[in-house]
């Protein structure tokens, strides 16, 4: 019994050192990237931070159902904490937007585009997101105290945004540009 209580207390002591070493490093300014990979929409992403989300927790919206994902680097410090949010939308009516024509999923996408980019400020313009040039919006802008940047795009299946957030107060735009460009530029369509 004395050798199993020893183990244990052996055990303990090893994964305090191991979380302890982990926090250092975090500390030193040594960010941990985390890919996260979304099978069941096709695609991947990497982050500073790991994301909150099963996939089987939704919001049922009047048309939409929307799966979200969300993570937040520098919880601990207000100044420098950032959100990265993914939105995965499909109308309630159909399970994704293959069988819909052009013209219907344009529609769509209009739709949405005025639930995804909230920003009173946000300057939106078309785009064509990643290497396989999906159609969609990005934007950037300011809401009160929160600055965001985030793109919404349809690939074939679902519209899909991408977002980051920060307090204005401390988060310049240009850092949350280059933050946001760093998470978009991670996006990795799977087929």
């Amino acid at each position: 019994m004395k050798k199993f209580f020893y183990l244990c207390l052996l055990l303990a002591c090893c994964a305090g050192c191991v979380a302890c070493s982990e926090k250092s490093s975090h500390q030193e300014g040594k960010t941990k990237e985390v890919t996260r990979t979304f099978d069941q929409f096709g695609f991947s992403v990497t982050t500073p931070c790991a994301l909150e989300g099963d996939g089987t927790s939704v919001v049922e919206m009047e048309k939409y159902t929307l799966y979200e994902y969300k993570g937040e680097e520098n919880p601990e410090d207000d100044k420098k904490a950032v959100i990265y949010y993914i939105g995965v939308r499909t109308p309630k009516d159909v399970e994704s937007l293959e069988g819909l024509s052009e013209a219907e999923q344009s529609k769509i996408m209009d739709e949405v585009k005025e639930l995804a980019i909230i920003s009173d400020t946000t300057k939106i313009e078309k785009v064509s997101f990643s290497d396989r040039q999906y159609p969609g919006y990005a934007g950037s802008g300011e809401r009160g105290t929160v600055r965001e940047h985030c793109v919404l795009f349809n690939n074939g299946k679902y519209l899909i945004s991408l977002a980051v957030f920060a307090s204005t107060t401390s988060v310049t735009q240009d850092v949350l540009d280059e933050k946001f460009n760093q998470f978009a530029s991670s996006f990795k369509a799977i087929d």
